[in-house]
Order: structure tokens, then C-alpha cells, then sequence
């Protein structure tokens, strides 16, 4: 900037000589790097996007590539639908509000939770429904030793509804529904959040495992 560039940019070679992490490339890699004086963050991804689309798109092998502008999403909302605040969205599995379900429910567990202020919120699990009893026992004792108090499931299939919440019910809510040729589990957990986030559809094995929390 001193220089009188007000942007300028740098494909500099780095080597990185520390502990690995899943989201950060090891050892020597190189690194584009720009600097921008007095812009906005559109300014930013209005430079920047065109560059990552042009490099996917050249070794994409013939893969549909996102066409700039990328989506937006807002913090909350990512938090909400995929639990982190950068999802990969070629997964389909959506995280799902379903406090409604357990308000005044026969659950006590949730509807505890729920009427002090906490939410329920339900994660697909395409191809869960065929697991033995045994997996879904060591999937709560994991939700234990992460702090919750238990985890509770669903399974959605022809024989009708199996699991700690399947007979989950409440004046005026639904019921799971039984029959069909759909088999699901969604799993549920209660946090203080308040993010609404939609259900996802065309799931053919789903499985429900739900963990209560205050909502402190």
C-alpha cells in the first residue's frame, strides 16, 4: 500500500511445519494470497470468485461446478441446517426443528427441556434403520461421554416406528407415520437455539437419536 497499490495479489509457496488438521493442507503447498486496501466484503468476493470458480472449473473433469456468485448463508443458519459454519452442500442431510413435536409430549425428557426454554432438533440418518439394536446403544453412550444426558432415536419403517421417542405423542401433533415404503431415523437433540430450519425430504432410511440439555 505504501507503494501506491491499493490491491495487489501474491501466489506465494509456503511450508507449514505444524500438527496436521482436517481442514488445513500439510507441508509445502502454495498460497494466493491478495491484499485490498478500503474495500467491502462484496468487493472481496467479487475478486476472489471468479478465481475459484475458474480453477474448479478447469479440473473439474466434467463436474458441475457452482456459478458465481456463490451462495451466502448466514452464520445462524448454517449452525442451524448443517452444524457448522462450512458445510459441505453436496450432503443432503439437513438438521430439522422438531421442538413442536415434543412440546407437552409424553417424553419427559424433552418436553422438560422444551418448556424451559430449549429445542429439539432432529438429524437424518439415510440408512440407519438396518443398524442393530447395539449401534444405536454405543451411539448414546457417546452423546454421555460428550456431556449429554442420553441420546433417544426413531426408526421409520414398514413395521411402523421403533425407539426410545417412537410413541412420542401430544394433543394436537402427529404421530410417525407408519406403513409406507420409507424407512427413517432422525436423531434429535434440545439446545437453546431458536434457528428454525427446514426438514429434509426424499430420504429413503432415516434415524432419529434426540439429547436433552437445559437451555442455560
Amino acid at each position: 500500500m505504501t507503494a501506491g497499490f491499493d490491491r495487489y495479489f501474491q501466489i506465494a509457496p509456503c511450508f507449514r511445519d505444524e500438527d496436521g488438521r482436517a481442514d488445513r493442507s500439510p507441508g509445502e503447498f502454495y498460497q494466493l494470497d491478495f491484499e485490498m486496501a478500503f474495500v467491502t466484503q462484496e468487493d472481496v468476493f467479487a475478486t476472489i470468485e471468479p478465481v475459484l470458480h475458474g480453477v474448479f472449473e478447469e479440473f473439474a473433469g466434467g463436474a458441475a461446478v457452482t456459478p458465481a456468485p456463490f451462495p451466502r448463508i448466514p452464520f445462524d443458519e448454517a449452525m442451524a441446517k448443517y452444524g457448522s459454519d462450512k458445510p459441505d452442500l453436496r450432503n443432503p442431510i439437513l438438521i430439522a426443528d422438531a421442538t413442536d413435536v415434543f412440546r407437552g409430549s409424553s417424553f419427559s425428557a424433552f418436553a422438560t427441556a422444551v418448556a424451559a426454554g430449549a429445542v429439539v432438533r432432529a438429524v437424518p440418518a439415510p440408512g440407519a434403520s438396518t443398524q442393530p439394536r447395539s449401534f444405536f446403544d454405543k451411539l448414546g453412550q457417546w452423546a454421555r461421554e460428550q456431556g449429554a444426558p442420553g441420546l433417544g432415536y426413531v426408526v421409520l419403517g414398514d413395521g411402523g416406528a421403533k425407539g426410545p421417542i417412537a410413541q412420542v405423542s401430544r394433543r394436537g401433533s402427529p404421530r410417525p407415520a407408519r406403513g409406507g415404503h420409507r424407512s427413517r431415523a432422525t436423531a434429535t437433540r434440545c439446545s437453546s437455539s431458536a434457528t428454525r430450519s427446514p426438514s429434509p425430504r426424499g430420504s429413503r432410511a432415516v434415524s432419529g437419536f434426540a439429547s436433552a440439555r437445559s437451555s442455560g
